[in-house]
């Protein structure tokens, strides 16, 4: 009983493989994106306080 099985399982192997495949690449780009934004977001405050620390403004 277990041979069909195996037979069967082994055409749908594929599936399952896309499947982490695309779990793996939604995430790395996720991470890459979250991370691109945090640096985007760091660069405008810092750039903020660049510009208040030119103009003499405290805060």
């Amino acid at each position: 009983m277990t041979e069909p099985i195996r037979g069967k399982r082994r055409g749908c192997t594929r599936l399952p493989e896309v499947v982490i495949l695309l779990q793996n690449a939604t995430l790395a780009y996720m991470y890459y994106y979250s991370f691109r934004l945090l640096l985007v977001i760091s660069y405008l405050e810092l750039m903020e306080l660049w510009s208040g620390l030119e103009c003499g403004e405290s805060g």
